[in-house]
């Protein structure tokens, strides 16, 4: 089937297939935390978990951190990379799905020190 960037009603674009897919449309540089919100750049992003709370219309976390970083949806960043958290290089743009997820944690990839993560949420209008 040929490529169709035919819209639906509710704004569903088609894939290559004819699978109607949702297609990011807005940006956000903070997270929904209530009261405070949690703006990009976050600095001094050590060994505690930073939690960002997860737009419920967004469908990727797009990170840049400085420093390399430990990411998951579980709170535990402890162990073996691939059990229970991901690493992401520094300087490195990483794209993190989160469809349907409220929460994202992260920290930094090392015993001490501290980084600055640079994000923003892909969402749905």
């Amino acid at each position: 089937m040929p490529f169709n960037h035919e819209s639906v009603p509710g704004g569903l674009s088609r894939d290559s297939m004819g699978v109607y897919m949702h297609t990011p449309t807005g940006i956000l540089t903070a997270d929904v935390a209530t009261p405070t919100p949690i703006t990009s750049p976050k600095t001094s992003l050590g060994t505690v978990v930073v939690t960002l709370m997860v737009p419920p219309t967004a469908t990727a976390c797009v990170i840049v951190p400085v420093a390399q970083v430990r990411f998951g949806d579980n709170i535990t960043l402890d162990g073996t990379a691939g059990h229970g958290y991901s690493v992401a290089p520094g300087g490195v743009q990483t794209p993190i799905p989160c469809v349907r997820m409220d929460k994202l944690y992260f920290r930094i990839d090392a015993v001490a020190g501290t980084t600055t993560l640079y994000f923003h949420f892909e969402t749905l209008k």
